[in-house]
């Protein structure tokens, strides 16, 4: 089968090839506050970081996973591969955002004349030559450097300083612990979360929280309680804030 490849012009460097559809954000939900995904992230021990990406925009997270699972939701499920294999030097998948900061997954190869890329002209024609023989080909990506520690908690490593980023992945901050640092609008943020999407979702009979994942959830909505509390005393956010943070707290322990 022959190949028409189309030019797609997004950010740099240059690629040719094909769309395979947007990866996000898919519903207007999966554009999340970072201060949100962190603690998401935690509740759910680290699997939304699998499927995470960051946006164009400051402070805003893609998360293509369900708020009472941390596993990819339907609409992820339906319309991108949800497991593509690593090949760090000839991957024929990659993300690119276009101009209005949509994420997409594309196939095919980009390359720059800057030679800042890997991925060359020639390996445009290899491709194409492939493809008009009806070869088939599998999926390759290159999750890249950040994707090193989510590597390492599978048990596997691609770089050669793997003992240095165990220590480094030990010596991670707890999420909890950073709640400290969070301003009266990311605590709202998070409350806003908790209330509208995480309450709701896990309080179905049919998504109960395992103990360990409620265990997290609760400490998530205790540290908040308290630095809501800690800002109302200096002054620096309203009662109200106060007030829903204990709340949260007590339809935690209620779950």
């Amino acid at each position: 089968m022959s190949l028409f490849y189309l030019f797609v012009y997004m950010y740099p460097p240059l690629f040719f090839g094909f769309k395979l559809g947007i990866y996000a954000p898919l519903r207007k939900d999966d554009a999340q506050h970072s201060a949100v995904y962190c603690l998401k992230n935690f509740i759910f021990n680290e699997r939304p970081e699998e499927y995470a990406f960051d946006s164009l925009e400051n402070e805003i997270m893609f998360d293509i996973t369900d708020d009472s699972t941390g596993k990819p939701h339907g609409h992820a499920r339906a319309r991108i591969p949800m497991y593509i294999n690593e090949d760090l030097k000839k991957s024929t998948v990659h993300p690119e955002f276009d101009l209005a900061g949509n994420l997409h997954y594309l196939f095919g190869s980009s390359f720059s004349k800057s030679g800042r890329d890997q991925y060359s002209q020639p390996d445009l024609a290899d491709l194409n030559s492939r493809l008009k023989s009806g070869e088939s080909i599998e999926l390759f990506v290159n999750y890249g450097e950040w994707y090193e520690p989510i590597r390492i908690r599978k048990g596997y490593s691609l770089f050669s300083n793997r003992k240095e980023n165990v220590v480094g992945i030990e010596e991670e901050e707890n999420p909890v612990e950073n709640i400290e640092s969070y301003t009266e609008g990311d605590i709202n943020q998070c409350l806003q979360y908790f209330e509208n999407k995480f309450i709701p979702s896990v309080s179905d009979e049919n998504n109960r929280l395992d103990r360990a994942t409620k265990n997290r959830a609760t400490d998530v909505a205790v540290a908040l309680e308290k630095k809501a509390s800690e800002l109302f005393e200096d002054r620096r956010s309203s009662d109200h804030l106060c007030t829903r943070a204990r709340k949260l707290t007590r339809m935690m322990l209620r779950i």
